[in-house]
């Protein structure tokens, strides 16, 4: 089956749905390669391109609140879910329904 030839046009209205290039390759993955690959990312100059201080536990802690699995945790808010368990905070979020 071949593949979809994503155009820039095609790229440009995928990509002004989101707000960040992370946003895009999570909807549309073959559209962001194909806007990496031909460089027209650089044009889609709304995504905010903010440096994120590192996450404190705290902020972490508050951003886990907002969700009753793990599993929506971890795909919902990937870098804090990382950050936690890479520093053994999951532990403290007895709040989790256990993955079934």
């Amino acid at each position: 089956m071949k593949q979809k030839q994503y155009t820039y046009t095609d790229c440009y209205n995928i990509a002004k749905e989101c707000e960040t290039p992370m946003e895009m390759h999570d909807r549309n993955e073959s559209a962001y390669k194909a806007a990496i690959r031909n460089k027209w990312m650089d044009s889609f100059d709304w995504f905010t391109r903010k440096l994120h201080k590192p996450y404190t536990y705290e902020e972490v802690y508050n951003i886990a609140r907002q969700y009753t699995k793990l599993l929506d945790f971890q795909k919902g808010s990937t870098s804090a879910y990382h950050k936690a368990r890479r520093n053994g905070w999951l532990a403290d979020y007895s709040w989790f329904i256990p993955h079934k």
